[in-house]
């Protein structure tokens, strides 16, 4: 039986007063709108109905001076540990390095600081020209409120450390995915662990979707009240952009890490692009992207994804009439719902579309600012999902709420199974899926009970949490993976009950 996480605080209460506002630990689902984009262990709040994303300046109005960007208007910037980097061990860690913004101007954080990525070269020939590509979550913000909120910490456990990179340590050490039985004793062998490694600071809080840059908006100061004008950046994809070429040697020289030389991107053979939460919605949403620019550029590399933490009960299609977001901004529909967040991400963040989506749906893209409609019928490379059945961040949204299917509310339990019954369809998506036809491998999926949210950046929730299939042994996430990467045995596996899964 799925059991609702002891600390949840709903946001429900706040959101019907205010129509805005929430706590800082409320996560919107894997809908990429953002009514709160997922990330770490808190999330973003919806802008009130009323409330555009920026001031426009009347026709007429004489021409002034920019305003300053977010970091020298708001002298409450607080950086916070939530969703950070810790200090690595420099024998081993992950190196930094600050991406050259004379080769690529857009590399920009929101407030202006320049975009860093960290990285290390492979620990065996063998996977030489094999590459995990990891985007970090941590949330984000789609108004001026709702951006100088966060950059200073009030109202949300995130932080100007999801904003900046000037908070970034030198170097970091690889966790999850990413560690190495060399650094660190792991429960279970990590099949990539010899991959050359990078990992992207998230600094933009645009799901790694946007293109937006010198956006200038008006706000309260989220300590005092008074009216602020500042300049925030939304360039999410193009860090993606130039971490990519950087590591090609477009515009950029060879990384060397002590005295070894990183390869060439170009020379990859396997590019694995994974990220949790907002980073899992940027995997999504850039996952045929990134296949296509690279086979663009001339690489051969088989792409594959690994998607965490956004999976939720497809939202094309449920009730919306008597949940809270209609009472409080008169979003009663999923199409109102879905096109709220579609609008808000375009005109905001300049986000980029999934684009097999929109032209699946010209006269309905609004559908396509649901992580789990692109997953479910636009994603053609290769991927893979792990999505917690009672992940307490994602289904806060469904169940506080006020959503139903059916005619039925929410709860816990109904969340896990659809989120169950997701997964294990996800291996039919060549037949059920609207771009099935162009699907070339079948997804994969696990599926454990466990409540943790955004658990590829830890270990032990990446080696530790099993799942035991009737008649068989405790399973983690990495022997399903390779089981689907084989085409043998099981793809996609969910938990039934609690007593299946450990998490630690």
């Amino acid at each position: 039986m799925l059991t609702a996480p002891a600390s949840h605080e709903p946001h429900i209460a706040r959101l019907a007063r205010d129509g805005a506002r929430g706590h800082g630990r409320r996560l919107a689902t894997s809908v990429a709108l953002t009514l709160a984009a997922c990330g770490g262990s808190a999330g973003t709040d919806p802008p009130a109905a009323d409330a555009p994303a920026a001031d426009a300046p009347a026709a007429d109005a004489p021409a002034t001076d920019p305003p300053p960007l977010i970091g020298q208007a708001l002298d409450c910037g607080t950086a916070t540990s939530v969703g950070g980097l810790a200090d690595g061990n420099d024998a081993i860690a992950l190196a930094q390095h600050a991406i050259d913004t004379a080769a690529f101007p857009d590399a920009l954080c929101n407030d202006g600081s320049t975009a860093v990525f960290y990285y290390r070269p492979a620990t065996d020939p063998a996977a030489t020209n094999k590459w995990v590509i990891e985007l970090m979550g941590g949330g984000g913000c789609h108004s001026a409120d709702q951006c100088a909120k966060r950059w200073c910490s009030v109202d949300t456990n995130f932080s100007k450390t999801q904003m900046t990179s000037t908070t970034s340590p030198p170097d970091t050490n690889g966790n999850g995915i990413l560690a190495r039985a060399s650094d660190q004793a792991l429960p279970a062998p990590n099949p990539i662990e010899a991959y050359n490694q990078i990992l992207i600071k998230y600094c933009s809080s645009d799901t790694w979707r946007g293109t937006q840059r010198d956006l200038a908006v008006e706000a309260a100061h989220p300590v005092t009240g008074v009216p602020v004008a500042y300049r925030i950046h939304f360039l999410g994809r193009r860090i993606l952009e130039a971490t990519l070429d950087t590591l090609r040697r477009d515009g950029a020289p060879a990384l060397t890490y002590g005295a070894t030389q990183l390869p060439d991107l170009d020379d990859a053979t396997e590019v694995i692009l994974a990220g949790a939460s907002a980073g899992g919605g940027g995997t999504t949403f850039n996952l045929d992207w990134l296949q296509q620019r690279l086979a663009g550029q001339g690489s051969s590399a088989q792409v594959l994804g690994l998607i965490d933490s956004t999976f939720a009960p497809e939202l094309v299609g449920l009730d919306f009439s008597t949940s809270t977001y209609c009472t409080a901004m008169n979003l009663c529909t999923d199409a109102e719902f879905l096109g709220y967040g579609y609008d808000v991400q375009t005109t905001t963040w300049g986000a980029e579309d999934e684009l097999s989506c929109a032209q699946s749906h010209p006269t309905e893209r609004w559908k396509c600012a649901s992580d789990t409609h692109v997953i479910q019928n636009h994603l053609t490379t290769p991927f893979f999902v792990r999505q917690g059945l009672a992940d307490g961040l994602i289904s806060d949204l469904y169940v506080a709420g006020g959503i139903k299917t059916n005619g039925v509310a929410y709860t816990l339990q109904r969340f896990g199974a659809d989120v169950r019954a997701q997964l294990l369809g996800l291996p039919n998506l060549r037949t059920t899926a609207e771009e099935g036809a162009s699907i070339t491998k079948a997804a994969g999926g696990f599926g454990p009970v466990c409540d943790k949210h955004e658990t590829l950046r830890s270990t032990a929730d990446t080696f530790q949490v099993t799942i035991t299939p009737s008649g068989g042994d405790p399973t983690r996430m990495f022997d399903v993976w390779l089981a689907w990467r084989a085409g043998a045995g099981t793809a996609a596996l969910a938990t039934q009950t609690a007593t299946d899964t450990f998490c630690p």
